[in-house]
Parts: C-alpha cells; sequence; structure tokens
C-alpha cells in the first residue's frame, strides 16, 4: 500500500511539474492580461499611436502622444499631448468633452453615465473614434470580450525584451484590421505593452492600389501606474481659443455654411502640365467651368477620387466643363508612372512647390474646388467620400446654367 501511494504521489507531483512548466497559449496570455486591466479601478499611462504608410518611394507617418486617465466607473482623461491626428476625450462624470485639434473643433455634453457606455459610443464611430485605437479596450470593464471580438489564430511567437521590458510576442489576425502583433508584459502585472496592425490590405482594396504599398498602426502603452488617488482636475479640460463647436462645421459641411472660399475670386495661377504646357488660369475665365483636383500619388483618397472627379467633369465637357488634376510636390516621372499604370487620362498641372495649392487653402487632400465662368470659387470639398461624385455632379449643373436675366422695374 506504501509503494502505491509512494507511485501515485509521484505521478502527480510529475504531472503538477508539466502544467508549472508548460508555456501558456496566446489566448491565455492576453485573456489573462484583459482581465487584470479590467479589475483595475484607477490607472494612468502614456500612449503613443503611430500610422506609417510607405508605398512608390514615399513614407510618410503621422505620430499623436496621449497622456490617459482612467477612473472607473464614469471619469477619463485622454488629452492628445503631440500631434494632430488624433483627438482629446474628457469625461468628468457629468460632462462628455471631445475636441479635435486637426479641425479646431469641439463636442460637449453630458456624460453617457459609465465608462462602458462610452467605450460603446467610441466603437460606433464619430468623433469620439478619432482617438488612439485602443481607448475603447481601456475603458471596458470587460477589455477581453472587446478586444477579441474579431480575433481569431492567436498564437504565442516568442518572449522577448520590449523597451528593456520582459514580453510575451503573440500573432493572429485581427479581421478587418489586418495582421495583429500584441506584446504583454510578463509577470504579476500582465499589462499591454505594444499592438500593431499590418492595413496593407486596405491599400490593395483601393480602387487606384499603390502597388507593394505597407500601412501599418502602431500603439505604444508606456508608463503604466495602478491605483492611487485621483484629482478632479485631472479630469478638467479647456477648448483652446478659436475651437469652433462640431456642429458648425457640421452645418457648414451640408452646404448651410460654405466654405471660406466660396464667394470669392479664384487665385490666378499659371502652372506646367505634366507635358510642359503652360496653362493659365486666366485664359479660361469668361468661357469655361473650371474643376481642380489637388492630389498626389500616395493618397489613398486621392487614387480613389481622381477617377470620378475627372469621370463627372467630363460628363459636362461639351457644356464648357474643364478638369485639371493639380499635384502637389512631385516628380514628373513618377505622375506619368501612375497614370500610366492606372490607364488614367486627364491633365496634370505641376504645382511642385505647392504654392498654388498654398493660395488655395489647401491643407487636406484631395481638395476639389469649382470655378464659375465669372472667375469666383463656387464650391470646395475636403476628402472623398461615397456621395462626393453626387454632389459634384449637381454643383456642376449649377455651375454651367446660364446666369438668369436681369430684371428691371
Amino acid at each position: 500500500m506504501r509503494t502505491r501511494a509512494m507511485v501515485f504521489f509521484c505521478v502527480v507531483l510529475a504531472g503538477a511539474a508539466g502544467a508549472a512548466d508548460r508555456e501558456p497559449s496566446g489566448a491565455e496570455i492576453l485573456e489573462k492580461s484583459l482581465r487584470f486591466l479590467g479589475s483595475q479601478p484607477v490607472f494612468r499611462l502614456k500612449a503613443r499611436q503611430t500610422m506609417t504608410v510607405e508605398g512608390e518611394g514615399m513614407l510618410t507617418r503621422w505620430q499623436s502622444d496621449y497622456d490617459v486617465v482612467v477612473a472607473r466607473p464614469d471619469r477619463v482623461a485622454c488629452i492628445l499631448t503631440r500631434g494632430i491626428m488624433g483627438g482629446t476625450v474628457v469625461c468628468d462624470g457629468s460632462n462628455l468633452t471631445v475636441y479635435l485639434p486637426a479641425m479646431k473643433s469641439y463636442t460637449r455634453e453630458a456624460s453617457p453615465g459609465s465608462l462602458d457606455k462610452l467605450a460603446r459610443q467610441v466603437d460606433e464611430g464619430g468623433p469620439l473614434s478619432s482617438a488612439f485605437a485602443l481607448l475603447n479596450v481601456l475603458l471596458s470593464s470587460r477589455p477581453y470580450e472587446v478586444f477579441s471580438e474579431d480575433l481569431s489564430n492567436l498564437t504565442l511567437k516568442a518572449t522577448e525584451k520590449l523597451a528593456g521590458v520582459d514580453t510575451y510576442h503573440l500573432g493572429g489576425d485581427a479581421g478587418e484590421m489586418g495582421r495583429v502583433e500584441i506584446w504583454i508584459q510578463k509577470g504579476a502585472t500582465p499589462l499591454l505593452r505594444r499592438v500593431t496592425y499590418d492595413l496593407s490590405g486596405l491599400m490593395a482594396e483601393e480602387e487606384v492600389p499603390v502597388p507593394g504599398a505597407h500601412m501599418e498602426l502602431s500603439i505604444v502603452l508606456d508608463d503604466w501606474r495602478l491605483g492611487g488617488k485621483v484629482d478632479p482636475a485631472d479630469f478638467q479640460f479647456t477648448v483652446p481659443a478659436g475651437a469652433r463647436p462640431m456642429n458648425e462645421l457640421l452645418a457648414q459641411g451640408r452646404g448651410r455654411q460654405p466654405h471660406p472660399l466660396v464667394g470669392k475670386p479664384a487665385p490666378e495661377f499659371e502652372l506646367p502640365s505634366l507635358e510642359g504646357k503652360s496653362v493659365k488660369l486666366s485664359d479660361y475665365l469668361g468661357t469655361n467651368v473650371m474643376v481642380l483636383d489637388f492630389w498626389t500619388t500616395w493618397c489613398g483618397p486621392c487614387r480613389r477620387g481622381l477617377p470620378a472627379v475627372s469621370r463627372v467633369a467630363g460628363e459636362f465637357a461639351d457644356r464648357g466643363v474643364v478638369f485639371f488634376a493639380v499635384n502637389q510636390g512631385e516628380d514628373a516621372e513618377k505622375v506619368k508612372r501612375f497614370l500610366e499604370e492606372n490607364k488614367l487620362q486627364f491633365t496634370v498641372l505641376m504645382d511642385r512647390d505647392g504654392s498654388v495649392g498654398k493660395s488655395y487653402g489647401v491643407r487636406g487632400i484631395p481638395q476639389t474646388v469649382v470655378i464659375g465662368r465669372d472667375g469666383r470659387i463656387s464650391a470646395v470639398h475636403v476628402g472623398f467620400g461615397s456621395g462626393s461624385e453626387k454632389q459634384l455632379r449637381q454643383e456642376l449643373e449649377k455651375a454651367v446654367r446660364p446666369p438668369a436675366p436681369e430684371t428691371t422695374e
């Protein structure tokens, strides 16, 4: 009996040792990390989000830094401290303020009542979604469920140091967000340290894709501080002077409040075409309606918009509409190659130093400008979306109409 007991005891010990030595799975590591995060009533951290786009010899990078304080159940301060590609979100338990520096606009409304409700609002899009990509995960009391919703094929790839910290390196698929890499701190405080998404597949789906393009979104979470007291001042935010309420900008977008350039004389310009021919604005005034589209080959929305804008303008060619694609600062050979590869035919003007774009107030691209026969700007649009073709068609229909005859009393 004693021998049997000893054998049984040894088998149990061996099984326990084997379980202790077994490396946890990727799913187990992630769940442990995010359950731990969801249990923290108060925490602070610094976040850095970087978007990198490479393609056709171009490299573009946007970086945004945040200071974050979360105090459950209903307070958060996510303050954008560097960069303009992102937004500040502050909820003091009573009021929710969102500030978008790129648009110099803000919203202020009553608090949704809990950080879980706020996390769901972030998921729904709108101004709240402009903050860094993991804000909804930090806000939710069930961060594992939020983060893993579209996650599959998660595996433990390696254990490695990240900025001097021992981490588990996981990899998996994140649905529409593409391939995901995750780094989680080892030990008793299994915190998220970095998440990187490979978004190159999204660029491949563009109407005019960038050959061999790579797009990556990386979020680094650092300087974690758990627990402690919070100061009500942490959740106070003053909107910068000059910022406008978001509803005013939305009204402008719907046409009730026109772009500042609308109604003003179009700035004169003279630019060389891609073929070397000089094009002057004044040569077309009085006879033609002009459509200018400011663009670059590496801009995704530009690549979607150019074929559509040129097509719509072409529908009105027999009624005096001329279209010029005004390239911003790129090499002629690159532009020629882009047109040939994508079988695009329209006149490109080379704004090599961006001076014409500057005179037309170009801050974001694509920017489409419609100039009437009288030389005044009748419409300006920044960006390209699902309703852009219809809107441009309506504006050109209006622009080509002959002026109403003057009446005399």
